[in-house]
């Protein structure tokens, strides 16, 4: 965990968890007061020195514009357009990132069939609502068992 800072003042905070065995760097907080770009720049910079040869990944909302232009600005490679759905339930939380299928082929009634066996599983479990990031060709499925959309993420990475 990094507190950043410009001129002693302290202006945001960074979380990051780096995953040696895959070379992978991925904030999961990057919360900034002002300055993205700057503190962005300044993070690569950072982890530069410390992990070459790793690919850093950002993850941010579409809405989020400057976050967008600021990784764009410097060179990240957007990888990445996901849907964010969710559906809520009473308590406890879960996160579908995604689903892989047989040969790469989307299959509507395979996967509104497994969506159906998680989202009862995660009901009977307690759970309060569930985020399933996905692309378009899941959305009539995973609309079509209450998941609404709430968001766009996009996904860039960068080499170190």
């Amino acid at each position: 965990m990094l507190l950043y800072e410009q001129d002693g003042e302290p202006l945001g905070l960074i979380q990051f968890y780096v995953w040696d065995d895959d070379k992978y760097v991925q904030p999961d907080i990057f919360c900034i007061k002002r300055d993205y770009g700057r503190a962005v720049r300044e993070f690569v910079e950072y982890l530069h020195m410390r992990f070459p040869g790793y690919e850093l990944h950002f993850g941010v909302s579409r809405t989020n514009t400057g976050a967008v232009e600021a990784l764009e600005s410097l060179d990240f490679e957007r990888e990445e357009v996901s849907l964010v759905g969710v559906l809520r339930f009473v308590d406890g939380s879960m996160e579908i990132f995604g689903v892989d299928f047989e040969n790469d082929r989307f299959n509507a009634e395979d996967f509104r069939t497994l969506m159906v066996r998680a989202l009862n599983q995660s009901k009977k479990d307690g759970m309060k609502d569930m985020t399933f990031f996905h692309e378009d060709e899941t959305h009539p499925a995973a609309e079509s068992v209450g998941i609404r959309i709430i968001d766009t993420y996009y996904g860039h990475k960068l080499a170190l």
